[in-house]
């Protein structure tokens, strides 16, 4: 794996979240700027990507919004009726930021500087 694909100290994390009428999902993304690489060339001007983190996204099935009318159903149709929508979107959350932390420590295993992950 390249250092590129890998999770470092400074990364840039988004966590994007989808409330649809078929399902709540929820993924990060990382912002690679070329800029914070040590061998980037300072008088060129490269824009930031946005990448996927592999792995990191989370999908649960529910009726969150009606397909017709937009509105949004606080107690979606679907597996988990009995919680509300904000309870559906803490626990995709709370799951992205566990595989976040999984992949950040299975790709930085040869680099006990960058064992740990904070959300700030």
């Amino acid at each position: 794996m390249s250092a590129v694909d890998r999770l470092s100290a400074v990364d840039r994390l988004v966590l994007a979240i989808d409330v649809g009428s078929s399902s709540i999902r929820c993924s990060a993304y990382r912002i690679v700027d070329p800029s914070d690489d040590i061998d980037h060339d300072s008088d060129t001007l490269v824009q930031p990507t946005v990448q996927a983190v592999e792995g990191c996204s989370v999908s649960k099935k529910l009726q969150a919004v009606q397909p017709n009318t937009g509105k949004i159903n606080v107690y979606p149709v679907g597996d988990d009726c009995e919680r509300s929508i904000f309870d559906v979107i803490d626990g995709c959350v709370d799951h992205i930021l566990v595989k976040l932390r999984q992949y950040f420590h299975t790709n930085n295993d040869d680099d006990e500087e960058k064992k740990s992950f904070a959300v700030q």
